[in-house]
């Protein structure tokens, strides 16, 4: 990963917020992964948005790219399909990560928030996430679970599906503590409760 060089100009709220970030010999392997995610996030923050209904067809076509090409009905049942996106887009917590300078969706993930769910006030589900790599994937969930922590919801819940292959969610589920809670429901802690 490279970091942001010494320097250089952050204004936005949350770029300032971690400029002074710096990776030190005195941290251990998690303080520096810790670190330097935070100053990829500050660094890629612009390319990093959040869904809406305009975004429809194009992630409609990023995902119908993507998919399962042997099974004609896939998108039927997809998390993806054209239904789901219509629900999801409107919400606000789902978010696109686009390649900076053509604005090309290398992933996204579909969020919601919701009420009272094993004892927890405030949740949120993950209905879908994607990716080119297994790094945009990370970047995604991190992010979701961050802006969850920071508003105060208590868990993050994401479905997770045995059949697919592996998203390279592990070093995540270990940092952040995830844990299954049902056969097929991975939950990450975003509190200290």
């Amino acid at each position: 990963m490279v970091l942001d060089e010494p320097g250089e100009i952050l204004d936005t709220p949350l770029q300032k917020k971690f400029q002074n970030v710096a990776i030190e010999s005195s941290m251990n392997q998690s303080e520096k992964l810790t670190a330097a995610r935070c100053v990829g996030i500050v660094r890629t923050m612009n390319e990093l948005q959040i869904l809406s209904k305009s975004d429809l067809q194009e992630i409609l076509t990023f995902s119908r790219t993507r998919a399962d090409k042997s099974d004609p009905f896939a998108e039927w049942s997809a998390s993806w399909r054209q239904e789901s996106l219509e629900h999801y887009l409107q919400i606000g917590w789902s978010m696109v990560r686009r390649e900076s300078g053509t604005g090309r969706i290398l992933g996204y993930i579909l969020a919601q928030p919701f009420l009272f769910l094993r004892r927890q006030t405030q949740s949120v589900w993950i209905e879908h996430i994607e990716g080119e790599t297994e790094a945009i994937v990370t970047e995604l969930l991190e992010t979701i679970i961050g802006v969850s922590r920071e508003k105060h919801m208590q868990r993050v819940l994401i479905g997770i599906d045995a059949n697919r292959i592996d998203l390279g969610l592990g070093e995540v589920i270990r940092e952040r503590k995830g844990r299954m809670i049902e056969d097929d429901i991975l939950e990450f802690p975003t509190t200290k409760s």
